[in-house]
């Protein structure tokens, strides 16, 4: 039997292939030695030849083999390298942003609030009048007066426009017999007040009446 040890990491040296080569021969001696015949030494040399020629093919081959999977394998090796360096480039090249004040990278934003300036109506005028109900529920304390005619018609028609618009006015008579129409009435003048700001657009000589 040939001896294993002569194939290394799947490459056959030449040594090796010497020692086939000498195994033959030993075999083939005693072939003849051990069944007596008389065999021409020289039909050995023929399949000697060419069982040389087959182990050299096979072993260039295997040559061939180990080599392209040393080269595979390098190549493998290679690419997971030049991988793991990308990764590297790539975790290094990150920066987050840091505050330079705190040395941290979270950085706390208060909201703005919108503060709506309150008016002060402590100082708001006031007129003070004695008045007598022509067409209305009643009065409160203050109430917000937008319209004042000498006839009683162009009142009428000023509160018929706004009960149309959702107001509930009303027409009074002054002392100087002036009819004063009545957007709205309160029990504070600051209630008053705040009314009279939102239609001041739209009557710009509203005022506040006192009732006493």
């Amino acid at each position: 039997m040939l001896d294993e040890s002569i194939i290394i990491s799947g490459a056959v040296s030449v040594s090796s292939i010497y020692r086939i080569f000498a195994l033959l021969n030993s075999y083939c001696d005693s072939l003849i030695h051990i069944q007596e015949v008389t065999v021409d030494r020289h039909l050995c040399k023929p399949i000697q030849y060419f069982v040389m020629k087959k182990i050299f093919m096979m072993g260039s081959a295997l040559l061939v083999v180990f080599a392209m999977s040393s080269c595979k394998s390098k190549e493998s090796a290679y690419k997971q390298a030049y991988k793991k360096a990308q990764e590297q480039q790539s975790v290094s090249t990150t920066v987050t942003p840091v505050n330079s004040q705190t040395g941290t990278s979270n950085v706390a934003v208060t909201p703005v609030q919108t503060v709506t300036p309150v008016s002060d109506y402590s100082n708001v005028s006031v007129r003070t009048e004695d008045v007598t109900m022509v067409n209305g529920t009643g009065l409160k304390a203050y109430s917000v007066v937008v319209g004042s005619f000498g006839v009683q018609a162009n009142a009428t028609a000023l509160q018929n426009k706004l009960k149309g618009q959702g107001y509930q006015a009303q027409i009074v008579k002054s002392p100087s017999n002036m009819f004063r129409v009545i957007l709205s009435t309160h029990n504070d003048k600051i209630s008053a007040a705040q009314s009279r700001d939102k239609v001041s657009a739209t009557y710009e000589g509203a005022w506040l009446l006192y009732q006493k």
